[in-house]
């Protein structure tokens, strides 16, 4: 069974207290080194001078990149020969008698749906796009077919164009991505320089970094002069005193400092920060369960709760949905953006095989830094916002993927506040309702709920609907929910 729920404590939890008195030590040996030499915690706000911090927006601003100059020329290279992959297959997708600007292309669509409605092509009339009426020619099954399969060609090139351009844009973006490094002034950069030697930790560079997403960032090249060995996590602890703002290594950075110069990201802590809960419940008869789910914490300081319900229950479901949720991860990890990780894998659904392979979606990303939320529906059921005022419904009303060459999405934008909550759920848990509104009901039962524990939450809706299906298990079930807290 694949689930994923990834925990997001930057310690060990039988060891916090522990971690907690250590910190706490340091910091009064931290702060009274500073005191000691008539110095302030340094303060900074972008673009301004505040406390003891000059920071500089002007002259001396310059622009770090990324890659090396020879690295970025080649990334930059790949990305134009992929973008001119992709206007070759769009080249012969417009060239082809069947795609969209070709008069046969509809006589190939009437063909189509003559099909699968069951017609006879030989008693058919069509209408043009002007109105006008015409006879079909009787088509042959070697035709019928021939006509479908260049079909799916035509959907498989524009698919496979589209992959190419975002793989294009992503080098583009990699080979591009640049820092503007905000220089600190003498004093404030000897300040850090001794308070981090004292802890035995030797300075080579340091930038304040500004790339547009409006946080704090400092980048620190250095090395440690001890034999002990020092982690990130406790360096950033003196950081924090030092600014006066609590900070964090930025994800995927080295663990330990060793005695070779090493360059940290340091980034302020989001403003908010998550609870997640989830309740399920197996269809009867079954041994796994056909719902699978994800909370993946992004490098760009957000949460992305997925849920996806493979077509039927058991094994077959299983591997379907847990398809689903395992390439969305890679995908959004790897740099594509939510639209294009959703066709990429409802591309991959349709030339799996010859089997249907079709699953719902329901994605949210959550925005930790603003509480910004992005909603992402393919054939899901209702999801559910629970704000202070009253419960806000998403519907959706698209097929799941594996249906089309092109997957419906429903994407809807909102906002949450310290305390709200978002629920997300499998259409088991809905069709246990016994209601002619199904939807309605939920939402007034969420809204009756007093509890804002995300884990009490997902239970209390699970037991509401098992308990509306007297005790019976129809379909598997799957409640997902996610409240916003703000960081202390």
């Amino acid at each position: 069974m694949f689930m994923r729920e990834k925990l997001y404590s930057r310690r060990n939890s039988a060891d916090s207290k522990k971690a907690v008195r250590i910190f706490c030590l340091k910091k009064e040996r931290f702060l009274a080194a500073l005191l000691t030499n008539n110095e302030s915690p340094i303060c900074y706000t972008k673009g301004k001078k505040m406390g003891g911090m000059n920071v500089k927006t002007g002259k001396g601003t310059s622009e770090l990149t990324v890659l090396p100059g020879y690295g970025r020329r080649k990334l930059l290279a790949y990305a134009e020969s992929f973008q001119g992959l992709a206007k070759l297959f769009e080249q012969e997708e417009n060239g082809s008698p069947f795609s969209q600007g070709n008069p046969f292309h509809r006589d190939a669509l009437d063909v189509s749906l003559g099909e699968e409605q069951g017609e006879d092509s030989e008693n058919s009339v069509y209408m043009t796009e002007s109105g006008q009426a015409y006879a079909q020619e009787p088509v042959t099954e070697e035709e019928r077919s021939l006509c479908l399969w260049h079909s799916q060609m035509t959907q498989n090139r524009a698919l496979m164009a589209g992959h190419l351009k975002e793989m294009a844009q992503i080098m583009e973006s990699v080979a591009r991505q640049t820092f503007q490094t905000l220089p600190l002034s003498e004093r404030d950069r000897r300040q850090i320089i001794r308070a981090l030697k004292e802890q035995g930790i030797q300075v080579q560079e340091i930038y304040l970094l500004e790339n547009g997403n409006e946080r704090f960032q400092i980048s620190i090249t250095m090395k440690s002069l001890r034999t002990e060995v020092f982690t990130v996590e406790e360096i950033a602890d003196f950081l924090s005193v030092l600014f006066d703002k609590q900070l964090l290594p930025e994800k995927n950075s080295i663990f330990f400092l060793k005695d070779q110069f090493e360059t940290v990201i340091f980034e302020e802590r989001a403003r908010f920060g998550v609870l997640t809960g989830a309740a399920r419940a197996i269809k009867e008869n079954e041994k796994i369960s056909g719902d699978n789910y994800s909370f993946l914490e992004t490098e760009n300081g957000h949460m992305v709760m997925v849920l996806s319900d493979g077509m039927g229950s058991g094994e077959k479901a299983c591997r379907d949905s847990a398809l689903v949720i395992e390439l969305l991860e890679k995908y959004l990890e790897t740099g594509f953006s939510k639209e294009m990780a959703v066709e990429m894998i409802n591309g991959a659904l349709l030339a799996r095989s010859e089997e249907e392979n079709m699953s719902t979606l329901d994605l949210c990303d959550v925005n930790l830094y603003t509480g910004n939320v992005d909603v992402f529906k393919v054939g899901s059921a209702y999801t559910y916002i629970k704000h202070e005022d009253g419960v806000e419904i998403l519907p959706s009303a698209t097929l799941p993927m594996g249906v089309f060459g092109q997957p419906d999405i429903e994407r809807y934008e909102c906002r949450l506040a310290e305390g709200e909550c978002i629920i997300m759920l499998s259409d088991g848990v809905a069709d246990c309702i016994r209601s002619e509104n199904k939807e309605a009901t939920l939402r007034d039962v969420i809204e009756m709920l007093p509890t804002k524990n995300a884990k009490e939450l997902a239970n209390n809706i699970l037991q509401f609907a098992i308990h509306q299906s007297q005790g019976k298990i129809r379909d598997d079930m799957t409640v997902l929910t996610l409240s916003l807290w703000e960081n202390q």
